[in-house]
């Protein structure tokens, strides 16, 4: 029978290599499918914060062509409209929406969105309403009446607008995670933040830095 002893190190007691080799250790082992679920969250909050669906959220970020964030679903038209609408626009739209009517958007998968996943794979449908029924109800006008065309020019104005607005948003915003989730990637990959989770869990090595 042969008894040995071993030393066991803290992180901050290994020798540099040693400490090397313990952090690409932890490197190699890091559960990405629970990190993903992190990341997913985070755009989750943010796509709702900004008005934008979440129940259809897609993304992958491996510095690969055709690579990044797209989410697809029903807009929130309230927090939409006072984001991206100012002026006359606005107030017609709240105008539209207090009356009890609807002009809803949705953004859907284009033909692109069937192999990626990112800010040109999505395109916007405007949906509610007709410009004509708003425009017959919200002003008891018929298209006999001499204000028609005038009324009836700016809720088609309105939802024009809204539609290349919701559009070009959409692909600001994937950009923005696309870039935010590439920053939390390395950031979990970084030596700085592995180090803070080793010394967080307290983790113990032997001397060559391999886990205890």
């Amino acid at each position: 029978m042969r008894e040995e002893t071993i030393k066991i190190y803290k992180f901050n007691e290994l020798n540099p290599e040693a400490q090397k080799r313990a952090i690409q250790e932890y490197r190699d082992s890091i559960d990405w499918d629970c990190e993903s679920e992190i990341i997913s969250e985070g755009f989750k909050i943010k796509l709702n914060e900004l008005g934008l669906p979440i129940d259809d959220l897609e993304w992958r970020l491996s510095h690969s062509q055709g690579d990044g964030v797209a989410f697809y679903g029903d807009v929130d038209m309230s927090v939409i409209s006072r984001r991206l609408l100012d002026g006359e626009n606005l107030s017609l739209y709240e105008l539209i929406e207090s009356e009890g009517f609807m002009i809803s958007a949705s953004i859907y998968r284009n033909s692109f969105g069937h192999h990626y996943s990112h800010w040109n794979t999505m395109s916007v449908e405007m949906n509610g309403d007709s410009a004509d029924v708003i425009t017959i109800h919200l002003y008891d006008l018929d298209e006999d009446d001499e204000q028609w065309d005038e009324k009836l020019a700016k809720i088609e104005s309105l939802i024009l607008e809204l539609e290349e607005k919701i559009s070009n948003d959409i692909k600001e915003v994937s950009r923005e995670l696309e870039k935010n989730g590439y920053e939390m990637i390395s950031y979990i990959e970084s030596d700085n933040a592995i180090e803070e989770a080793i010394e967080a869990n307290d983790y113990e090595y032997t001397e060559d830095g391999s886990i205890f």
